[in-house]
């Protein structure tokens, strides 16, 4: 288990890089201290400060020197500009962090915005390299290198299938939190991109936010969780409120984290809608049992009824719900199952075959 510092973590250190990293390495500690293994997070080829004459870290060159340039002038994406993923300066300045962050003692590091290395640019340092994709493969390789398996490398905003050779885990959407609308978001990510369980050792859902929302809608994200392959909590537990004793109630579930535990591996979808729709039904085999993940986005209670035909199955020894609100059901006949649930929630059922 990993508890990993988001952005702006550099507001811990004083006086850069080389400067006073006292409550980084505190951090650290009591990471360990608890049984954990500490993480960061850092966007390799992005400049966020863009101002082209401040000293790229760990090079004699100045920022300007490294951006990608389109038409004559830097490129910036999402509020970020891009640097050429080949130049020495680029290169120079990852050697720098990663090794900074090594030394405090991490073990996991979040990479985003890789999209950046991925743009066209006039030309690259490298010569040899001429599409946005070369340059891509070239910086992720040397980035690569540097890492050098030491920490697990988990990718947010990235390419979906040309990240995977470079990192063990990728983030299946990002930027979602606390409403049913975002876990329909991530699991529109989950009903088209479940297949890249095959490709990463981990995916993951985004953080789990419950924050001040209803019951129902903490449930629907925690499911979307554990439907995509991996949980990441992502409330403010250091303050009171409401999450902390939903947290309590539904993050001490043993069996429906074992689900996570198990594999770390996406369930697929059972169920596609027409158009950007997410399924509303997701289902996983683990040995003799199937998983069920269903999800009502709409405000009014539903029943789904679905073939089990169309599960694979004939009619399961017994079932039981793992998670999910009182009111639902589960009824099996006629060849079919027959599901109830309320507005706005979810629910994980175990069928025993």
């Amino acid at each position: 288990m990993f508890i990993d510092l988001d952005s702006f973590w550099d507001r811990m250190i004083e006086g850069g890089l080389d400067g006073n990293s006292d409550k980084l390495k505190a951090f650290v500690s009591y990471c360990n201290a608890k049984g954990f293994e500490p993480g960061i997070y850092w966007a390799p080829f992005t400049d966020w400060g863009k101002q082209g004459d401040r000293k790229v870290e760990g090079s004699d060159y100045s920022y300007k020197d490294v951006w990608t340039y389109i038409n004559g002038k830097p490129l910036d994406v999402d509020g970020g500009r891009a640097m050429d993923p080949t130049h020495p300066g680029t290169r120079a300045r990852i050697v720098k962090y990663i090794e900074f962050f090594k030394s405090l003692g991490f073990k996991m590091i979040k990479i985003d915005f890789l999209g950046h290395a991925t743009l066209e640019a006039d030309h690259y340092y490298d010569s040899r390299v001429t599409t946005g994709m070369e340059a891509f493969c070239n910086g992720m390789t040397f980035l690569d290198s540097v890492l050098d398996n030491k920490m697990l490398t988990y990718a947010a905003i990235s390419p979906n299938l040309a990240t995977a050779r470079y990192v063990h885990m990728r983030r299946i959407a990002c930027d979602a939190f606390k409403s049913i609308a975002e876990t329909a978001y991530t699991l529109n990510s989950v009903t088209y991109g479940w297949w890249q369980g095959h490709m990463y050792d981990f995916m993951d859902a985004d953080h789990v936010v419950f924050k001040d929302a209803s019951i129902g809608e903490n449930r629907a994200r925690l499911a979307s969780a554990v439907v995509t392959g991996s949980l990441i909590t992502g409330d403010d537990y250091s303050k009171r409120g409401p999450w902390r004793t939903t947290a309590m109630k539904l993050l001490q579930n043993k069996d429906l984290l074992a689900i996570v535990g198990k594999d770390g591996k996406p369930f697929r979808p059972v169920v596609l809608e027409k158009g950007k729709a997410p399924s509303n039904v997701f289902e996983k085999r683990m040995g003799n049992k199937l998983y069920l993940g269903v999800f009502n986005y709409g405000e009014n209670k539903t029943t789904m009824k679905l073939s089990l035909l169309r599960l694979g199955i004939k009619s399961p020894k017994s079932s039981k719900m793992i998670m999910g609100p009182s009111t639902a059901k589960a009824d099996f006949s006629d060849g079919q199952v027959s599901i109830q649930l309320p507005g706005k929630d979810a629910a994980i059922f175990c069928l025993d075959l």
